[in-house]
């Protein structure tokens, strides 16, 4: 794999220097709310870079609490994994406490199969979203579309102007989620006791 890593990243570099539109932020036209609906809908392209397909997900249960972290891992390999999961435990979804975004929130490694596997009612995103302009609008708008047991909580370790977009009252009310950003500010993401 290193001669896969090595490639990738010199490949990410060559990107970012190269394109300075590479936004993917929600366009906020003539003062209109995001779209979710839309957003929800928008069909994205599974990741395939070998580096990310080479990540390991898991699933961490202890004393009653579970986070399942999604590493850069694929939806595909996830989304198997979490059926299979399922079936051993005859239960309809995977109830969780808490999914650490696969890819810091990529359209590419979250998609509607994989999220409809979920009843979690919390998301954390780790990234301050300055190369890869994560989290994708897309994956946030499939979340919050995603049927599950109570209010989503959406928790980011960075405010940026990427994702202070969800921090919207009336977006908020409309779709039933609340979010909140760390206090620390070197953007860790302060304890988040799960309950």
């Amino acid at each position: 794999m290193v001669p896969a890593w090595d490639a990738a990243i010199e490949q990410l570099d060559d990107e970012v220097s190269k394109d300075s539109n590479n936004d993917r932020e929600p366009r906020d036209l003539l003062g209109r709310r995001l779209n979710v609906e839309d957003l929800a809908g928008n069909i994205t392209s599974d990741d395939t870079a070998k580096p990310n397909g080479s990540s390991i997900a898991f699933l961490f249960e202890h004393d009653g609490a579970s986070i399942l972290f999604g590493a850069d891992a694929f939806p595909s390999v996830m989304q198997r994994s979490i059926e299979s999961l399922i079936r051993q435990r005859g239960t309809g979804k995977m109830k969780i406490d808490a999914y650490k975004v696969a890819h810091h929130g990529s359209c590419a490694n979250n998609n509607t199969d994989l999220l409809s596997l979920l009843d979690c009612p919390t998301y954390l995103f780790s990234t301050n979203g300055v190369k890869t302009k994560h989290p994708h609008p897309e994956t946030i708008a499939k979340i919050l579309k995603t049927p599950s047991t109570g209010q989503k909580k959406l928790v980011f370790n960075y405010r940026t102007k990427i994702n202070d977009i969800w921090d919207d009252a009336k977006l908020k009310q409309a779709y039933g989620y609340s979010v909140e950003y760390s206090t620390n500010s070197n953007g860790g993401i302060k304890t988040i006791f799960l309950t």
